[in-house]
């Protein structure tokens, strides 16, 4: 955002040189793009309505939490959920 920020400065303020005021806007575009679609990425997909889910018995403490998790599976879709007990 601060790259944007600044090119939006450069520009009005102090009419500065387009090549470097685009080299910031693209830069801070594509830093912000870069943040929303790792966000988007790492989201659990899992949809717990439908199917039955079904605990396996697994149980593991999660290594970036420090908490203690549990596995259920769905069988008519075959995935598996990570929850936290």
């Amino acid at each position: 955002m601060l790259y944007l920020v600044g090119a939006a400065v450069l520009l009005f303020i102090v009419h500065a040189t387009l090549w470097l005021v685009l080299y910031l806007a693209v830069n801070g575009f594509i830093l912000i793009g870069a943040m929303l679609l790792e966000r988007q990425r790492y989201r659990t997909r899992v949809d717990r309505t439908q199917g039955y889910w079904q605990p396996t018995g697994e149980r593991f403490i999660d290594p970036a939490s420090k908490r203690l998790m549990e596995v259920f599976y769905n069988p008519a879709t075959g995935e598996r959920d990570y929850r936290e007990t």
